[in-house]
């Protein structure tokens, strides 16, 4: 199997290997003031925008030399030399959620005849969120109509157009996107539990903002 990508635009990406076991963890973290008064009412106060989201993937198998049992060649070199590239938490890299990770005619936006800089987003249920990164921009429509000249994509989330679209007009996209991380620890403990054949148990990141 051909190795998968390692750089996108300026920040390495984590490996999608197959030898990612389960559970996969995404944790939605979020930052509230809270303030208690003396007649037993709260009030809280939301000190960011969006969550922090912490993930925690475990690897079942990671192959050190030969495609043992569906695993990629040397897929322990990919992930290992991967967190020494970012240097363990120093350095942001990009995630792409294999569960989350593409939205088809997302509604950006409408335009009002002066705007041309629209942050891409997508819908999580009912409520809507940034992504960290887009990879790849499969369509941008105005009410519907695709647009193939008049935009661009500007790292790493937000969609530019040279004309700004008319008052009124619905701005959709179709996109891929994924998270800018950090890893959380400065220690990774690789098990070779088989000859020629490694685990780890625990690779946690979390989101940042670049």
């Amino acid at each position: 199997m051909d190795a998968p990508p390692t750089l996108v635009g300026p920040l390495p990406i984590l490996p999608a290997l197959p030898g990612v076991g389960w559970s996969i963890k995404v944790s939605p973290r979020f930052l509230t003031l809270e303030h208690s008064h003396v007649s037993g009412r709260e009030s809280r106060a939301a000190r960011q925008a969006l969550p922090t989201l912490d993930f925690t993937l475990s690897y079942d198998g990671l192959s050190s030399d030969f495609n043992n049992q569906g695993l990629f060649f040397k897929s322990l070199q990919m992930l290992m030399g991967m967190i020494l590239q970012a240097n363990g938490p120093s350095l942001p890299f990009v995630y792409v959620d294999p569960q989350n990770d593409y939205v088809a005619d997302v509604t950006l936006g409408v335009g009002d005849g002066v705007t041309t800089d629209f942050k891409f987003s997508y819908p999580i249920g009912a409520a809507k969120f940034l992504p960290g990164i887009v990879i790849a921009v499969d369509a941008v429509k105005l009410s519907g109509v695709a647009q193939f000249y008049n935009w661009n994509l500007f790292y790493p989330n937000t969609l530019h157009f040279y004309t700004a679209p008319s008052s009124g007009v619905a701005i959709t996209a179709t996109f891929n996107f994924g998270h800018i991380c950090r890893f959380v620890n400065d220690q990774e403990d690789f098990e070779n539990f088989m000859q020629g054949l490694h685990s780890l148990s625990a690779l946690n990141f979390t989101t940042v903002k670049v």
